[in-house]
């Protein structure tokens, strides 16, 4: 359990990369536009590699996204664990201000 445990934070970057690379591949779908706002560190990549800014590879950009969000929730997720894991609860006995 402790296994899984420790790799969560990536598991939820994966999970999300792979969520904003499907929603990169079917752009030209999808009902809530400001999610389109979402998906630009992928069209910037695919932009950059392509030299074109009006016919990119969206398979390109769809790589692109799926790195940029996999590494950045990964390190946020990492870090939330991190935190909760540092906090003690206010009953434990090492979190007392008296002095024994």
């Amino acid at each position: 359990m402790e296994r899984i445990v420790r790799h969560t934070p990536l598991l939820i970057g994966a999970l999300t990369g792979c969520g904003m690379a499907a929603a990169t591949l079917g752009v030209e779908r999808l009902y809530p536009e400001w999610v389109v706002f979402l998906l630009i560190p992928g069209f910037f990549l695919s932009i950059a590699v392509s030299g074109n800014v009006h016919a990119f590879p969206l398979s390109l950009a769809a790589l692109g996204n799926f790195l940029f969000w996999l590494v950045l929730c990964w390190l946020v997720a990492a870090l939330i664990t991190r935190l909760l894991r540092r906090r003690t609860p206010s009953d434990h006995p090492e979190s007392s201000t008296a002095v024994d």
